[in-house]
């Protein structure tokens, strides 16, 4: 159901996920999938999600993704299509990220859109200031995700075929995982039937003055929307 792309459109796959790696400070997330099917066969998108990088993923984005630090009782759950990860970010600079996978578990091709892609990264933030020695609640607010610090930030994109083997987002391979139009910008992301996408999103302590105090740890909840559907031409 997908065509084969030239080495340009890996060109563009970059250009989409450097979008998606704007924000900062994400301490508790909660990401939403749904799914729909309309015609015979089979819809079913597997979601699971770790507080551990794989290796291959660590390998492949390097840096910080190597080097988690300053954070305690890191937690991913999945229930009722919600995934929610969260973890105590003790001080300025630390991180921690976790993995999500979605799987194709049906018989026939799933996508979602570019765009809800990009969309996901809007709504709204309650983040939490607590004490961090009496773990007090000192106060609560709402900040926006597309315009403050909070956000689906730092996302790696990367795959996974059917047959087990890992595809790198700057790999070559990785153009069969996408649908561009004719000006060459990604229209969806699909998956055949037992390939999946890792989601690769973090946890990082407030890069702002404003949060910069002392003696204190933040908490923060979102919730992001993720379509899947039943792949059309």
């Amino acid at each position: 159901m997908r065509s084969k792309l030239s080495s340009k459109v890996v060109v563009a796959v970059l250009a989409l996920f450097l979008v998606l790696s704007v924000g900062y400070a994400l301490f508790s997330q909660s990401v939403t999938v749904s799914g729909t099917a309309t015609a015979k066969g089979n819809f079913k998108i597997s979601t699971t999600c770790t507080t551990e990088v794989s290796s291959d993923m660590k390998t492949y984005m390097g840096g910080d993704a190597q080097t988690e630090r300053g954070y305690n009782n890191p937690e991913c759950v999945v229930s009722d299509n919600v995934v929610t990860y969260s973890a105590d970010l003790n001080y300025p600079g630390a991180i921690k990220y976790f993995q999500i996978k979605f799987t194709n578990m049906g018989d026939i091709t799933a996508e979602i859109s570019g765009a809800a892609l990009l969309s996901s990264m809007e709504g709204t933030n309650t983040l939490k200031t607590y004490n961090s020695t009496t773990n007090e609640l000192i106060s609560t607010e709402e900040i926006s995700a597309s315009g403050g610090f909070v956000g689906l930030n730092d996302a790696g994109v990367a795959f996974e075929s059917s047959t087990g083997t890992f595809v790198s987002i700057d790999s070559v391979d990785a153009s069969n995982y996408f649908v561009t139009d004719s000006v060459g910008n990604i229209t969806k992301i699909i998956l055949e039937p037992n390939e999946s996408m890792f989601y690769i999103v973090r946890t990082e302590w407030p890069n702002s003055s404003t949060y910069s105090q002392s003696g204190v740890y933040y908490k923060a909840t979102q919730s992001v929307s993720l379509p899947w559907s039943q792949y059309t031409e």
